[in-house]
């Protein structure tokens, strides 16, 4: 296959989750439609409404014979034992998780101390996303299960994006799950967390999905296959290629996760680019999604994955959903000042700073123009249509404000002032745990 080039299999479909109430909807009409087998890799599951109604409808696919195979990353599961020890329990799931601490006090600060002999092995995360039933439909990209991710949450959401595939490139996604999940490094539950405390098991969980989880409509078997029906003859057409990095297999500390960075700086030379979110375009027929952000973690020390689409028509439709983002209503701009130094333009009519008269050499081929279709500022969206904060990468709009940031009520300040703002918005994925000494075999 040829990676540089995009060449995928050919005859693969997509359909883009770019609203949030769509992304969760879909989650649950591919769990409630599986019949055979469900995998699901996540960096990070909330028990929030999110989380829990995601959970709820796993645990009735395995109720109902669906072979279901979860792997987590370990970064953010304090406190979180006896719920991952109950889902273990059920006799269709098969619970991992990946690269685990090997010092587990239920404090994250706590822990982050205790494992601080380890540091070089446990700062490697997993940080794919992406969830595949039946070996016959997959979602991938850069959401997390939790409200924020979904527009659920009350005061802060993350913008984002994904894409249902189908066609011959799940079963390439399902051989990437199948290699995490041989991973010397993915541990089985059981063996991290251990069982639940007495009278915190199964049996307690469900009874406690019965009472926070908002199920949401049941929704008939006939409409799931109308629904089905309908994204399939819309759906667009073009040929995916995986790009991700590979596992670990003998010490994470020592094997760079860099195949997927290596991957995109083939396609990025002498390119056009648009960027947002986990987003590349790349001219009019070539784009990437995924979970990498554009940083040196997500290029170096994370895992990461995301599919290499040639296909004209993802590409303008990608580029309508995104236009919104690069309004000057919602993003910063770059413009020449007197002097040959920047300016950041965009917010109120007339709003400008000066960028601190320092040079700034944007990558070549970066387009940060404003779209010749502006639409309505984002901060004017129904909750529905989509969380009203925007990011780049995993953050909240305060990292790259030269491509998109916050509407203007919620706006950081210019780069001079940002650093502060910085600190205070951090998405989880952002943040870099700490670690303890362990071998892959302290876990068997």
């Amino acid at each position: 296959m040829d990676v540089a080039r995009g060449r995928g299999t050919g005859g693969d479909r997509f359909h883009v989750l770019n609203r949030s109430d769509e992304a969760l909807t879909w989650r649950l009409r591919a769990i409630d439609s599986a019949t055979a087998s469900i995998d699901l890799q996540t960096f990070l599951w909330k028990p929030d409404t999110a989380g829990l109604a995601i959970l709820s409808r796993v645990l009735a696919a395995a109720d109902r014979g669906v072979r279901v195979r979860i792997l987590l990353d370990d970064s953010f599961t304090v406190g979180e034992g006896d719920v991952i020890g109950a889902i273990a329990q059920h006799p269709n799931i098969e619970f991992r998780i990946y690269n685990p601490f090997a010092q587990r006090p239920d404090s994250l600060a706590l822990r982050q101390v205790a494992n601080l002999g380890d540091f070089a092995r446990i700062d490697h995360r997993m940080h794919n996303k992406v969830m595949i039933t039946d070996a016959r439909a997959a979602i991938v990209g850069g959401r997390n299960l939790a409200d924020e991710y979904f527009g659920m949450h009350p005061t802060a959401n993350f913008r984002d994006l994904e894409l249902l595939a189908l066609g011959p490139i799940v079963g390439q996604l399902s051989q990437l799950f199948d290699r995490y999940w041989r991973s010397p490094w993915s541990i089985p539950a059981s063996a991290v967390v251990g069982a639940p405390a007495p009278g915190k098991g199964l049996d307690r969980l469900r009874t406690q999905l019965v009472e926070r989880a908002q199920a949401g409509p049941a929704e008939s078997a006939d409409a799931r296959l109308a629904a089905w029906t309908a994204l399939a003859a819309g759906a667009i057409p073009g040929g995916a290629t995986v790009l991700a990095d590979e596992p670990a297999q003998v010490d994470p500390a020592r094997e760079t996760p860099n195949q997927l960075a290596s991957a995109l700086i083939e396609q990025v030379d002498d390119k056009h680019l648009g960027l947002h979110a986990k987003a590349v375009l790349f001219d009019d027929d070539l784009s990437f999604v995924g979970s990498a952000n554009l940083d040196p973690r997500s290029l170096k020390i994370n895992t990461e994955m995301g599919l290499l689409v040639r296909s004209r028509e993802l590409s303008r439709q990608l580029r309508d959903a995104l236009g919104i983002d690069f309004d000057t209503r919602n993003a910063w701009h770059l413009e020449a000042a007197a002097g040959g130094n920047l300016k950041w333009v965009g917010g109120r009519p007339g709003a400008e700073r000066a960028a601190g008269g320092v040079a700034i050499a944007a990558p070549r081929g970066l387009v940060l123009q404003r779209p010749a279709d502006p639409r309505q500022d984002v901060s004017t969206r129904a909750r529905g249509a989509g969380p009203a904060i925007l990011r780049t990468g995993c953050r909240r709009r305060t990292r790259r404000v030269r491509t998109t940031t916050a509407p203007a009520h919620r706006r950081p300040a210019p780069p001079a002032r940002r650093a502060v703002a910085r600190r205070a918005t951090r998405c989880p994925c952002r943040r870099r745990p700490r670690a303890s000494r362990a071998s892959a075999s302290r876990w068997r």
